[in-house]
């Protein structure tokens, strides 16, 4: 009789500590909001070129056949270009095709072999749990899991299941119940000029708080047992 009740006082913490702590490794996959659906991103030649945007220039054969002008330079607040030789360009609200045939039509003139490459970059704010915080400038067609790579990935801290988008002036959460599938929905999302990316720490279970549960129900079933 002693055994048996020695070993079933035995067993009864062990299985309450394991059910706890089971419960305590799933809290963290609950997750406030997901995005359904995946987006389409556009095409550099699609994208529409705005305001603020920097539009890197590769001119091969201007000013002359052997020479070539290159650079990056930013889209002002009245919506136009300023490159060397060509002058201000109209460029704010149109797409990158478009821009890059008003180039060609300019140039036209003065040299008819010249070949035009353009690429729009437009800038994105990373913060919080990554490696390397700050504004960067990314392509059309790259996603929020290039930002966060960009910035060198998440830190020790970081949450791995979801990431605040900060878009326009709303907030959305992209959010996976696992680090995998949060990174699929990164790699989803396209990225957008302007753009506010926030990864924020981890939420940590108090040890004190959890040690206190852990001792209350090891006294219970303690005490349990001695009255039974």
């Amino acid at each position: 009789m002693t055994d048996k009740l020695g070993k079933g006082a035995g067993q009864g913490p062990q299985r309450l500590i394991a059910l706890l702590a089971f419960c305590c490794f799933l809290a963290p996959t609950i997750s406030s909001a997901q995005v359904t659906g995946e987006r389409r991103a556009p095409t550099v030649a699609s994208y529409v070129v705005q305001r603020g945007d920097v539009l890197s220039v590769l001119i091969w054969g201007w000013p002359a056949p052997t020479e070539k002008l290159e650079g990056r330079f930013p889209i002002e607040s009245d919506g136009r270009v300023y490159l060397p030789l060509i002058g201000a360009v109209e460029v704010a609200g149109q797409t990158t095709e478009r821009v890059q045939a008003e180039l060609r039509r300019r140039l036209a003139a003065e040299q008819q072999q010249a070949v035009i490459v353009i690429e729009p970059l437009f800038s994105v704010a990373v913060n919080g749990e990554v490696r390397q915080p700050s504004v960067y400038d990314f392509r059309p067609g790259q996603t929020v899991f290039d930002a966060i790579s960009r910035a060198g990935g998440f830190t020790q801290d970081a949450d791995r299941k979801q990431v605040l988008l900060v878009r326009e002036g709303a907030t959305e959460t992209l959010a996976g119940e696992t680090a995998g599938q949060l990174a699929g929905r990164l790699a989803q999302t396209p990225l957008q000029s302007g753009d506010r990316l926030q990864v924020s720490p981890r939420s940590r279970f108090p040890v004190m708080t959890l040690l206190g549960v852990l001792q209350t129900a090891i006294a219970a079933v303690t005490l349990y047992t001695v009255l039974k």
